[in-house]
């Protein structure tokens, strides 16, 4: 995905700077969002969890700095559909752990194109794989979008070799807890399940989002312990989301169809997602 525009502490930039920490030691936190029709899909939302990642690791992130961001993404021409990543890193510079207290952090904005996904990835569903990538087990992380993503990194080499189109990554105890890049759900009866953000994973917005909506819709939601391959593989439905490409119901795992029906239930078509347009106009 190619760059469209960079801005960093308030200046439009191709670079950034050598010695900011975040770079040395991941000593920051991101949140990656949907740009659509000249707007950030659920913004506040969005920078509200930024800045709650912020102060889990005391990084404190003032709202006029989000404001500048802001501002600088509003100068810039973007077309209908992009992906907009905003950063904080640490202020101070990077030699030595111990981090500077007094110094102001770092806001950065990273503007990528949308990419251009199948239209069947919406409609019919994708073919989802279980991955031997374990995430890292670090309850006070658990939950954050933080700088150190290993990980993920890791477990998709493994998807890449797959040749697959996301993968599920084990938890401590060895069942899936979430995609490389993605939030978990399955049906199981009336209920919609999605394992519980503890040990490590993310609170992704587009998780929380399903959650309300499910439960305005009277759904029970249960936050449960990372289900086997077998418990997905009978659920009456499952699907993964983020907040790039919505909802994507899976039809197989690991080539083994699903044995619900339906990867997404009724009550979430008032969840769409420009995604299919673009795929559609393609």
């Amino acid at each position: 995905m190619n760059l469209i525009g960079c801005w960093w502490d308030g200046v439009a930039t191709e670079t950034v700077p050598a010695q900011a920490r975040g770079l040395h030691y991941g000593d920051g936190v991101f949140r990656t969002m949907l740009w659509w029709d000249g707007r950030i899909d659920a913004r506040e939302q969005q920078l509200q969890r930024l800045r709650q990642d912020a102060q889990a690791i005391a990084i404190d992130v003032r709202a006029d700095q989000l404001e500048q961001a802001l501002e600088g993404l509003r100068a810039m021409t973007l077309p209908r559909a992009a992906i907009v990543k905003f950063m904080v890193l640490r202020g101070g510079v990077a030699r030595g752990y111990a981090p500077d207290r007094g110094a102001t952090p770092h806001l950065g904005l990273f503007v990528h194109e949308f990419p251009l996904y199948p239209a069947e990835h919406w409609t019919v569903g994708i073919d989802l794989v279980g991955l031997d990538a374990r995430l890292s087990a670090h309850p006070r992380l658990a939950g954050i979008k933080h700088c150190n993503r290993l990980d993920q990194v890791l477990a998709t080499a493994e998807l890449q070799r797959k040749n697959a189109v996301e993968g599920l990554c084990r938890g401590p105890a060895r069942g899936f807890q979430c995609g490389t890049r993605s939030n978990l759900f399955w049906l199981q009866g009336l209920e919609l399940k999605t394992p519980a953000v503890v040990d490590c994973g993310v609170r992704g917005v587009t998780r929380d989002r399903i959650i309300a909506l499910a439960r305005r819709h009277g759904v029970r939601i249960q936050e449960v312990e990372a289900p086997t391959g077998d418990v997905l593989r009978r659920a009456d439905g499952l699907f993964v989301c983020n907040s790039i490409f919505g909802v994507w119901p899976v039809k197989r795992l690991d080539g083994q169809p699903i044995a619900g029906v339906s990867g997404v239930p009724s009550w979430m078509q008032a969840f769409p997602h420009p995604g299919v347009q673009l795929a559609d106009a393609s």
